[in-house]
């Protein structure tokens, strides 16, 4: 059977059956939006004047947020304070009837990335972030571990969405790690930190290009060099697959079962923003593996994803009609359309 007509018949069926917990650092992308017409006399700047502000998932809410719009059913598991960031957030969950466990706790405040924009270029990008080294209140991980063992029972996938905001600590890494191979549940890691054992016990990793140099000191470059990384990151984490997104080189794939690599090349398509690829790639990649597609299939199906949001102004989710569209565009294309 041809890969678009699995596709069809999978990403057709009852989708919402599938459940994929996610957990990690969970954010609030914030876009201030306006125009420019002159130049601040207090400092040789632009003034704008906003006309538009538009909050959306990010981080692992961008992850989340994939999973439900190309019609999984998503359960989050977010570290949230009680401050106004936190409450956007669950706002954005309910606007899109996501299934939310949080955690909450007075010591959180949350991680918002604003963007001031205009005419859709960034002009600036103000961040509020954690302090560096910053670990969230041990009690939240005493009180998420029971929970997500529970989830694990009804769910046999996992996505570790790892912005290096103090969610995911070797010690936490380590106890999901133990649950998840106790329930037989595959965990997908989008990783930030540089020491990849930590990271052992994963099903699969999907480092970026400068991830990858950080954690092998392998610079990607071209085919060469990126099967060298995924092969270094395979002896650091033992997973079963590596993906290495490349940009707009597509991504090189280890299936460390069969040994094999290969190299995927990203879609042809007019970029109009990258932020938020990351996120559906990997939700991708977990929704293909949950749908028993191979990892080399997978890796298809991400790049397509990632074309769709790209296309996209700022960070926005991949939706099932979008995708299905664009798959049945570039499988029939590439031969992919026929038994």
């Amino acid at each position: 059977m041809s890969l678009l007509k699995r596709v069809q018949e999978k990403f057709n069926a009852n989708l919402s059956k599938t459940r994929i917990m996610v957990i990690g650092d969970y954010m609030l992308d914030r876009y201030i939006i306006g125009d420019v017409r002159r130049i601040s006399p207090e400092a040789p700047i632009p003034v704008v004047a906003v006309s538009e502000e538009l909050f959306r998932l990010g981080g692992a809410g961008n992850v989340v947020s994939n999973l439900a719009s190309l019609g999984a059913s998503a359960d989050c598991f977010p570290f949230l304070g009680f401050d106004e960031g936190s409450d956007q957030l669950l706002k954005l969950f309910d606007r899109q009837n996501i299934r939310v466990t949080p955690f909450r706790n007075t010591e959180v405040r949350t991680t918002i990335k604003a963007r001031l924009v205009a005419r859709k270029q960034q002009i600036a990008r103000i961040d509020w972030d954690p302090p560096a080294k910053y670990r969230f209140p041990k009690e939240l991980h005493e009180q998420l571990m029971p929970q997500l063992e529970r989830q694990m029972e009804r769910s046999k996938s996992l996505v570790l969405s790892d912005y290096g905001k103090g969610m995911l600590t070797p010690e936490s890494l380590n106890e999901i790690f133990s649950l998840a191979k106790k329930h037989n549940v595959d965990c997908f890691v989008d990783p930030k930190c540089s020491d990849y054992r930590v990271y052992k016990g994963c099903a699969s990793i999907t480092p970026n290009t400068n991830e990858a140099y950080e954690a092998t000191g392998i610079q990607v470059v071209c085919d060469e060099t990126a099967e060298k990384a995924v092969r270094r990151i395979y002896e650091l984490t033992e997973a079963r697959s590596v993906f290495v997104t490349r940009a707009e080189k597509g991504i090189t794939v280890l299936n460390s079962q069969s040994g094999q690599v290969k190299h995927f090349p990203a879609l042809a398509r007019e970029v109009a923003d990258v932020s938020g690829a990351g996120d559906t790639v990997i939700s991708m990649l977990a929704l293909a593996h949950a749908l028993q597609f191979d990892p080399f299939d997978s890796a298809v199906l991400a790049n397509i994803g990632a074309s769709v949001v790209v296309s996209h102004f700022g960070t926005v989710p991949c939706t099932q009609a979008e995708f299905l569209a664009s798959a049945h565009s570039f499988l029939q294309s590439h031969g992919e359309g026929s038994a």
